[in-house]
């Protein structure tokens, strides 16, 4: 597990190098952006909701993952929105709480840890996670964006994003394919194999720890909270699920370890897309993957 982990991060440190060595700017990280939004990231969420049996009972997963993301969203709004701070940055440090970064960060270890079972339930979950980011989050971001606010263009652009006609898609495909057809796996599977890399890599151009030491109260306080909050909810729906679901640990333990894991990529990707803070972006989902990988390694060993 640490092997996955450092080489995630090994990545992020190749874009920040590359970047300082003047291979790659950020004219290149807002390229790489938009293929991941574009292509990579829609193939990787066709996949991963295509790979499991919905049904009925496991929908409970989904609605703990809108109702974790959904607080989270709701308290990051409440606590930053009257800060004496730049507009751009402000939605940035909001974007903070936007939902947690599983597909990329949390899937390889839901399998290490607990098998195909545990990936199916997490993916479940974040089902509910990526709902709300590809909605409430990136109408978030279009607000605190220099874009003129008008409900009616935040609808239009929530409705036709990618990732989340990603997620319809792949429902629909769930529920009238008894699996997926092997062209179509094959071909999905060449977009999202790049995608852990690309979305990394666009991390680690993004960093500047200048621009870090100058926010690092804010950040401190927008990661400090995120945490705190997630671990609040993530213990309350483990024992709901303790109760009623007492033959089945394994959701609970999915739904706690969920609620503990990063900033998504697209705090960076929105913040790159809106014109918001992308460095400060950056150096929270940086911050936030550092962190998480530390209550992995604790959670791997306890079980």
């Amino acid at each position: 597990m640490i092997y996955k982990i450092l080489s995630y991060l090994a990545i992020i440190a190749i874009g920040y190098l590359l970047k300082s060595l003047k291979f790659l700017d950020e004219t290149e990280g807002r390229a790489f952006s938009k293929i991941v939004i574009y292509i990579t990231l829609p193939a990787v969420i066709i996949q991963a909701v295509t790979s499991v049996k919905l049904t009925p009972a496991l929908f409970s997963l989904t609605a703990f993952g809108i109702l974790t993301t959904l607080t989270l969203m709701i308290a990051g709004f409440l606590i930053f929105r009257r800060s004496n701070i730049a507009r751009g940055t402000k939605g940035s440090l909001i974007l903070t709480f936007n939902g947690l970064n599983l597909g990329l960060f949390a899937y390889p270890f839901a399998q290490l840890l607990w098998g195909g079972k545990g990936l199916a339930y997490m993916s479940i979950f974040d089902m509910g996670n990526g709902l709300m980011i590809y909605t409430v989050g990136y109408a978030i971001a279009i607000l605190f964006s220099a874009d003129a606010f008008s409900t009616k263009e935040i609808a239009k652009k929530v409705s036709t994003f990618p990732p989340l006609l990603a997620v319809f898609a792949a429902i629909i495909l769930n529920l009238s394919l008894p699996s997926m057809p092997d062209i179509l796996s094959e071909f999905l599977g060449i977009f999202s194999g790049a995608n852990a890399f690309l979305s990394l890599l666009t991390i680690g151009v993004f960093l500047n720890f200048e621009r870090l030491k100058v926010e690092f109260k804010n950040m401190a306080k927008a990661i400090s909270l995120k945490y705190l909050i997630g671990a609040a909810l993530g213990v309350t729906f483990y024992f709901l699920l303790r109760i009623f679901e007492p033959s089945n640990a394994l959701m609970a333990d999915v739904v706690l370890l969920s609620a503990l894991m990063p900033a998504p990529l697209l705090t960076l990707l929105y913040s790159i897309d809106k014109k918001l803070d992308p460095e400060l972006a950056g150096g929270t989902v940086t911050t936030t993957v550092v962190v998480s990988s530390i209550f992995l390694l604790i959670f791997g060993g306890s079980i």
